[in-house]
């Protein structure tokens, strides 16, 4: 849902920039590495994936409202 909100920010604020690009792939690509690390019960880099990929939606938002 958070990235949900991310692409829909980012497509309201006139399109998605190169960062904002690679952010949305730094989502994606963490979650599938989320899903390995729960996959193979690895708690704390399962975590900090976690938080890469938050750090990627919220900072599209960012981009979205205050600009580059």
């Amino acid at each position: 849902l958070i990235y949900a909100c991310a692409v829909l920010a980012t497509g309201l604020a006139g399109g998605p920039d190169q960062l904002s690009l690679v952010l949305g792939w730094v989502f994606v690509l963490s979650r599938c590495g989320y899903l390995l690390c729960y996959w193979y019960d690895a708690a704390t880099i399962r975590s900090l994936i976690w938080l890469v990929s938050m750090a990627a939606a919220f900072s599209m938002i960012g981009r979205a409202i205050w600009g580059s």
